[in-house]
């Protein structure tokens, strides 16, 4: 059989200098190379093959250079040589058509309440004085039996509005999921994304007691003085003071936080100085740290759109970020990036929800308070008036027809991006870029520097491991 190389590998050194990488994105492998090994792959690319990132099958024009059979033994089993023909293109959609086809998992993104004791200078929610009423709460969990029908799993992501105010109906709910999948050995997921004003002892406990919490997803944005000019109280006042001393107390107690710093031009400078004051407040690294980026998502928040940041500039920060973390001796903010094999959010899968206090459902979380014009279904089976249009909507969102897309290096790790900033930015070519395709082999250095870490040498998340 003759092979060729994959279009999805990345050559990179190790950070020090002193050693090779090869990653593809397809298969999520990482390969260290010596300088012969690395000299004998670098070679295959550089060599001139009709195969080669085509699906064109034809025989090479001249023969590719030799490695040994060692060597092509490990190349082969990591996915960075492929049969010569294969095209991985379109193996990647047939996974995803698959995959959308068949969905296994029971997506839920639920708000009991539109309401925010926040009021963040760029939120792309228009608050409304809503809470999800008894007889709503009783559709929802009759919903969630009837969609949990022959799935593997439940996942419920708590949203809002701030979910915690309203911690009876989280309770409610959970519970009442949780003993559903457990009579009925489907396995359930939680998490929650909330502010983390009320994240003090008896709420942390609260949520303890409903079990293991995959994600608690709180949000910085930037120094205290950044952050107390824009996430604040309805009445203006700061937050950053109280949000910083519940995470300590949601750590301390093992609740598993994920800090998200939003980012936008105006804070991007001080990231470094922000992880510091982290560090020395006992969050960082206990928490993991992650980079979200500000954008004018809806006509709420059109007012930032100044400060967006573009595609290139966030992966630019997201590198620099990388760096600052591996400087301080803590993993980036992530290791490398994970072929995706399924849905990428609710909105391109069959069983994903995102559930208003309402009633009304939706498939994308930007949508969590629209009205019924935008809905694609009512628990009660009342009237939606574009239900089938919104479906279809979504539905239309195929990343395979986008050239741009198609033909990139980093497909795998992104599968076209977000369906609502596609629609929102009106590319016809490609959507919201990953920043792995600007810069690929700056963060396959990164990412395998955080892995040999004192403590982390081998590990690995699923899809993302050293093969040896």
């Amino acid at each position: 059989m003759r092979f060729a190389p994959s279009r999805y590998n990345t050559l990179a050194d190790t950070a020090d200098g002193r050693g090779h990488l090869v990653f593809n994105a397809f298969t999520g492998a990482l390969l260290e190379l010596g300088d012969s090994e690395y000299a004998a792959v670098s070679a295959l690319h550089e060599a001139p093959t009709p195969g080669l990132g085509t699906a064109s099958g034809g025989p090479a024009s001249e023969p590719l250079p030799e490695v040994s059979d060692v060597l092509r033994e490990r190349l082969v089993r990591a996915g960075v040589l492929v049969p010569q023909g294969f095209d991985e293109r379109e193996a990647l959609f047939d996974i995803r058509r698959r995959a959308l086809a068949s969905p296994d998992a029971l997506l839920l993104t639920l708000a009991p309440t539109i309401q925010c004791n926040f009021r963040c200078t760029y939120c792309f929610e228009t608050h409304r004085q809503e809470v999800m009423a008894p007889a709503v709460e009783g559709d929802l969990v009759r919903f969630i039996v009837a969609q949990s029908a022959g799935v593997r799993s439940i996942t419920t992501t708590w949203f809002g509005g701030e979910p915690l105010l309203q911690p009876d109906i989280v309770e409610r709910v959970q519970r009442f999921t949780n003993e559903w999948g457990a009579s009925r050995g489907i396995a359930v997921k939680r998490g929650i994304v909330t502010n983390g004003y009320f994240l003090a002892d008896d709420m942390v406990a609260r949520l303890q007691r409903l079990g293991a919490w995959e994600m608690v997803q709180v949000t910085l944005d930037g120094l205290p003085g950044t952050h107390d000019q824009r996430r604040v109280l309805l009445g203006g006042q700061g937050t950053w003071h109280r949000i910083v001393a519940n995470c300590r107390t949601a750590l301390a107690a093992g609740l598993p936080v994920n800090l998200r710093i939003n980012v936008d031009r105006r804070n991007a400078p001080s990231l470094g100085a922000l992880l510091d004051v982290l560090i020395d407040g006992g969050v960082v690294p206990a928490a993991h740290v992650s980079l979200g980026f500000i954008v004018d998502s809806t006509g709420a928040c059109a007012h930032v759109k100044d400060d967006v940041l573009r595609d290139e500039e966030r992966a630019r920060i997201v590198v620099r970020f990388d760096a600052e973390l591996l400087q301080r001796g803590i993993p980036p903010t992530a290791t490398l990036p994970s072929p995706i094999c399924g849905p990428l959010c609710s909105v391109e899968s069959r069983l994903g929800f995102v559930v208003a206090p309402s009633g009304l459902i939706f498939k994308c979380w930007h949508q969590i308070d629209g009205d019924a014009t935008q809905a694609i279904g009512h628990f009660s089976g009342s009237h939606v008036p574009n239900a089938d249009a919104k479906q279809r909507r979504w539905q239309r969102y195929d990343p395979s027809i986008r050239r741009g897309c198609s033909n990139c290096s980093a497909l795998p790790t992104c599968m076209g991006g977000c369906p609502w900033e596609y629609e929102r930015l009106g590319r016809v070519e490609h959507g919201e870029c990953d920043p792995f395709r600007f810069f690929p082999r700056e963060l396959v250095t990164l990412a395998h520097a955080g892995m040999k870490l004192p403590g982390r040498a081998g590990s690995s998340q699923p899809n993302q491991r050293l093969a040896r």
